[in-house]
C-alpha cells in the first residue's frame, strides 16, 4: 500500500514542480528581477520546493560573470549561488534535474568558480575557504590550490628592437635564459608560447582544408606569426579566466578590454587577419573541429573564400575554466 501511495504521488510532486518552474521561467525571461521576486514569494511559501532556488542561482550567477560589478561584490554573489545551487541539489528529485540539465548548470557554476577564485585568493584569501568549502558540497572531490606563476618561453628580441613602450613588458627570470611571461599586460607581438600539441593542431587544419578543397575553396597554409598570435591569446583566456575574442586584462580587481582582436593580431603578424574562432573544453582536434563545424558564424570563418594563411593555437592549462583551449585565425596574404 505504501509503495503504491509513493508511486501516486511521486508524479503528483514532480508535476507540481515542473509547473512552478515553467511559471516562474516565464516571467523571469521577460523581467528577471519580478522573477525573483515571484521565487522569493514561493519560498516564503513552501521552502520544499527546488525550482526557486535555481532562478536564485541564476540571478546570482549571472551577477558573478558581470566584469562590471566589483570582485568583492561578484564574491558575494558567488557565494549566494553556490548556496542556491546546493539547496536545489537537495530538493530537487533526479528526473527533475535530468528535465532541466541540472548537471550541465552545476558544472557551469563550477566554472565561473574556479574562474574566480584565483583572483579571490589575491585580493581576499580569508573568503578563499568559504568559497571552496561550499563548492565542495557540490563536488565533494574537488580541490583548489593557489596558482604559481606561469613560465612561457618567449623569443629574445635583437636590442635594436627594443623599445620603451615595450622593454617593460618583458620581465626576465633571475639566472636563466627563460623569461616569465605576465598576461595582465598587453602582448609585445614576439611572444612564442609553446603549443599544447602540434599535431593536434596541424590535424585540425587538415580537416579545415578537407571541407575547403569539398567547397571548392583554396587551402589555407600555417604561418607561423599567425600562430604565435593564436597561442598567446589561447594562453591569455586561460591564464586569465575569461572567454572573449578582444584582450582583457586585470585592473582595479575587474578585467577590462585593452585591445580588440586585430589589435592584438596585428601585434604578431603584419599582413590583413580577417577572422578568428575560439573554443575551449575539447582536448582534441576533431573535437574543436565539430563545435566550430556546427556553429554558423565558426563554420563560415573556416570557410572564408578570401583567406589563404592560417594561424592555430592549442593550449592546455588544468588549473583554467575549460582546460583546453583553441584559436584559429586567418589572414589574407
Amino acid at each position: 500500500m505504501n509503495s503504491a501511495l509513493l508511486t501516486i504521488c511521486f508524479p503528483v510532486l514532480f508535476t507540481n514542480e515542473a509547473h512552478v518552474f515553467t511559471r516562474i521561467e516565464k516571467v523571469y525571461t521577460k523581467n528577471n528581477v519580478k522573477g525573483i521576486e515571484l521565487a522569493n514569494n514561493y519560498i516564503q511559501r513552501n521552502k520544499s520546493i527546488a525550482s526557486p532556488y535555481f532562478f536564485k542561482l541564476n540571478h546570482e550567477l549571472e551577477a558573478v560573470e558581470n566584469n562590471e560589478v566589483s570582485l568583492l561584490n561578484r564574491t558575494t554573489h558567488l557565494s549566494n549561488a553556490l548556496t542556491y545551487g546546493h539547496k536545489f541539489e537537495q530538493l530537487a528529485s533526479n528526473e527533475f534535474e535530468q528535465k532541466i540539465n541540472w548537471e550541465l548548470k552545476k558544472e557551469e557554476l563550477k566554472e565561473a568558480t574556479t574562474a574566480l577564485l584565483k583572483y579571490i585568493d589575491k585580493k581576499y584569501t580569508s573568503k578563499t575557504k568559504l568559497i571552496v568549502t561550499k563548492l565542495k558540497k557540490l563536488y565533494p572531490l574537488f580541490e583548489y590550490t593557489s596558482e604559481k606563476t606561469v613560465i612561457a618561453t618567449i623569443e629574445t628580441p635583437n636590442k635594436s628592437d627594443i623599445t620603451e613602450k615595450n622593454a617593460p613588458e618583458l620581465r626576465e627570470k633571475p639566472s636563466t635564459n627563460s623569461r616569465v611571461l605576465d598576461f595582465n599586460l598587453l602582448p609585445t607581438g614576439m611572444e612564442n608560447i609553446p603549443s599544447a600539441n602540434k599535431q593536434e593542431e596541424v590535424k585540425i587544419i587538415g580537416l579545415i582544408n578537407a571541407e575547403r578543397k569539398k567547397k571548392g575553396l583554396n587551402v589555407l597554409v600555417i604561418d607561423e606569426d599567425l600562430c604565435r598570435a593564436a597561442r598567446y591569446h589561447a594562453s591569455d583566456l586561460a591564464n586569465q579566466g575569461y572567454f572573449d575574442h578582444n584582450t582583457h586584462n586585470l585592473k582595479n580587481n575587474k578585467l577590462t578590454k585593452e585591445l580588440s582582436t586585430f589589435e592584438r593580431i596585428g601585434r604578431f603578424y603584419k599582413g590583413f587577419a580577417n577572422t578568428e574562432n575560439i573554443a575551449g573544453g575539447n582536448g582534441t582536434a576533431e573535437g574543436a573541429y565539430q563545435q566550430w563545424f556546427h556553429s554558423e558564424g565558426h563554420h563560415k570563418n573556416m570557410l572564408n573564400e578570401s583567406a589563404n594563411k592560417v594561424g592555430i593555437g592549442f593550449i592546455a592549462n588544468e588549473n583554467s575554466p575549460y582546460t583546453y583551449y583553441w584559436v584559429f585565425c586567418t589572414a589574407v596574404e
